[in-house]
């Protein structure tokens, strides 16, 4: 083949590679918010969610045990404000009235648990529920009261109810990702009935108190998410409610 030849296939199979190239980075894009997702960044992100949640539950125990604090007292008030100091007055969310004034029981003060807030990375969220819901709108960790899970703690009526750190729709690979890295198997997670009030998401924060008049609580029998019951961590799927999604939940106080 003579030299110029050479050239021309080059410069064509050159193309060739472009265009595939370009092709496949269309694919990429036109398959949804998930498609994109970079998973080894994604991976990281993971770890340090969990790596965080972990810290917060030191946080709750030490409350607990070196300040001596109730379930009750226990606060989760942090500077939602961002004036630089948390309120003891209810300019922040998550006041607890019940909780010491001399913030010993507050998880995200000095004084108390010793845990600095952050939000959790928003690459683990579905930005599909990004505008137009309410949950989503929430802030980034919703400590609740209101549900239980079944096989950790009591089970039976508003008494059993516990404490939780939940992070509303997460995506799918960041799901998977939690449920893999907490050795969580089975495909099981389906119609965990996630308890956030649709008409008023503020009756779902914790502030004190764990009754709760509605019906919605978090139960996992043996026909809906059953991998995950017993589990004090994980990953959910809820379906055929307000908050239908995927959402990450780990029990920060047993009942």
């Amino acid at each position: 083949m003579r030299p110029q030849e050479n050239g021309n296939a080059l410069f064509l199979i050159l193309i060739a590679v472009a265009l595939f190239a370009a092709l496949s980075f269309a694919v990429t894009q036109a398959r949804g918010p998930a498609a994109g997702i970079d998973k080894e960044k994604l991976d990281l992100e993971v770890n340090r969610l969990l790596q965080y949640v972990g810290t917060i539950d030191r946080g709750v125990q030490r409350v607990r045990q070196i300040s001596r604090c109730s379930n009750t007292e226990i606060s989760l008030s942090y500077d939602s404000d961002g004036d630089g100091t948390i309120e003891t007055n209810g300019d922040d969310g998550y006041y607890n009235p019940n909780s010491p004034t001399d913030l010993r029981c507050h998880v995200f003060a000095q004084q108390g648990g010793g845990v600095v807030y952050i939000d959790p990375p928003e690459a683990l969220r579905d930005i599909s529920k990004l505008t137009g819901d309410t949950f989503y709108e929430e802030p980034p960790f919703l400590f609740t009261h209101i549900n239980r899970i079944m096989g950790v703690g009591s089970d039976g009526g508003a008494t059993g109810n516990d404490l939780l750190l939940v992070v509303t729709y997460l995506n799918e690979v960041a799901c998977d990702l939690v449920n893999k890295k907490l050795g969580i198997k089975g495909s099981n997670i389906k119609d965990a009935n996630l308890a956030v009030p649709s008409t008023s998401t503020s009756a779902a924060r914790f502030i004190g108190e764990y009754e709760y008049s509605g019906s919605n609580q978090l139960i996992f029998n043996q026909s809906s998410g059953a991998s995950l019951r017993g589990k004090v961590e994980g990953c959910m799927e809820e379906t055929g409610s307000a908050s239908a999604g995927l959402h990450y939940y780990s029990v920060l106080v047993v009942r």
